[in-house]
């Protein structure tokens, strides 16, 4: 029996995850890419001795077990944060307050509320009976609560660590369903965190090492895909360089600004094109900016601004996370430090990078109903999926929903095969 052609589009972490289990079921896979190496938004970088995050930076071992698991099969060792993290300070209206732990939320009529609220719907699903009241705007959410003003603007500020963006721009169900997955709102602001030892981009190019030891994968780099389209029972994905390739089944493990901005063709029905446009870009419009420290310092969050700042783990760097077009003097300042642009030693602006059109996941208003939508299509037609942190139900945003997304969706896939 010939066995099936199946592509991949994109080889950050989903998708090599995606192919690394497909392969572990005897199946041989083509994955696109449109850099010149893989990881997507894993992307570490040795700069002056540092390793600085230009993606994805933590994990939490409590709770992203996939994580854990493929760091322990190849052998990556947790990073501790450094003792500068141990302590943030609150920066509002010019002057800096230091924060200690959040007990002042533990038992508090805020926190009664939110764990209440976030325990309304499933949130191992994008949308459920009872979420739909809760698709507004954090801001407006945070606004009908009860409670201290001074708990509300510190949650707010603490949750641009999660977010990459203001409390009007994404919505209210996005953060509860995050703050479900970690099992309340205490969890959620206390629990462990790791980065990886060496850098995240460590899990992608060791799962890309055994595909390809293995032979069991190919991977085309510098492979920009313009369109996707099917003609009879095959997929074709048309590429910026005109090319055109067909498969029996296709993984779209491409970053939701990036797939949303595609042309999806007449072939594949009215659906897909109208669900692509009307899904749009999330809320994250996060820009990373690191500059040389003296010494370093703890970190700072505000609720004047979503950016928020920290020291890497060396030491040597510190490292500014702004929306992409705000000015970074400005938002600095905000934060109670003098940073110009003749201090950047390295920034990565994810809005502007072709292969991502924006950082990790942040959903805005009325996007949930729609990712829900395009996953039970994922989960009825498996043959067509799409695939990433972006799209993931579970840890939407994180490197957990990333692997959990690119392996699932093999998983269903196989089983479509086996049942052909």
């Amino acid at each position: 029996m010939k066995q099936p052609s199946i592509l991949i589009l994109g080889a950050g972490l989903a998708g090599l995850s995606a192919a690394e289990t497909l392969s572990d079921a005897g199946f041989r896979v083509v994955l696109l890419e449109s850099k010149s190496e893989v990881g997507g938004r894993t992307h570490s970088q040795r700069l002056d001795g540092a390793v600085i995050e230009r993606g994805a930076e933590f994990y939490h071992p409590d709770h992203h077990a996939r994580v854990v698991q493929r760091m322990a099969a190849f052998g990556l060792t947790p990073l501790l944060l450094p003792k500068s993290a141990e302590v943030t300070w609150l920066c509002e209206a010019g002057a800096a307050r230091r924060l200690g732990d959040w007990d002042s939320f533990k038992g508090s009529l805020l926190s009664q509320q939110i764990n209440r609220d976030s325990g309304r719907f499933d949130p191992s699903l994008w949308w459920s009976e009872g979420a739909a009241e809760f698709d507004i705007s954090w801001q407006d959410y945070l606004d009908r609560l009860e409670g201290d003003e001074d708990d509300k603007r510190r949650l707010k500020a603490l949750l641009h660590t999660l977010t990459g963006s203001t409390a009007a721009h994404h919505s209210a169900l996005g953060v509860l369903r995050e703050i479900a997955q970690f099992g309340g709102l205490d969890e959620a602001l206390n629990a462990n965190e790791y980065r990886i030892k060496g850098g995240t981009l460590q899990l992608s190019t060791a799962i890309e090492t055994r595909l390809l030891d293995e032979g069991a994968a190919e991977i085309r780099f510098g492979a920009s895909v313009k369109s996707i389209d099917r003609a009879t029972s095959r997929y074709q994905v048309t590429l910026e360089e005109g090319g055109i390739i067909e498969a029996d089944a296709l993984l779209v493990a491409l970053p939701l600004n990036v797939a949303t901005s595609l042309t999806w063709r007449d072939g594949l029905g009215e659906v897909y094109p109208s669900l692509m446009a009307r899904l749009g870009s999330h809320a994250n419009r996060s820009r990373k900016h690191w500059f040389s420290v003296s010494q370093p310092f703890e970190d700072r969050i505000s609720s004047d601004t979503s950016s928020i700042a920290f020291t890497e783990d060396s030491g040597q760097l510190g490292c500014v996370i702004a929306p992409s077009e705000a000015s970074l003097e400005r938002e600095a300042g905000l934060l109670s430090l003098d940073v110009n642009a003749e201090r950047i030693v390295s920034d990565h602006d994810w809005v502007e990078d072709p292969a991502a059109k924006g950082a990790w996941m942040t959903p805005r208003v009325g996007q949930i109903p729609l990712l829900h939508e395009v996953h039970q299509l994922s989960i009825n037609q498996p043959r067509l999926q799409w695939v990433g942190g972006d799209w993931s139900p579970a840890w939407a945003g994180w490197m957990e929903g990333a692997i959990r997304s690119g392996e699932d969706a093999a998983v269903r896939l196989i089983r479509s095969f086996s049942r052909a």
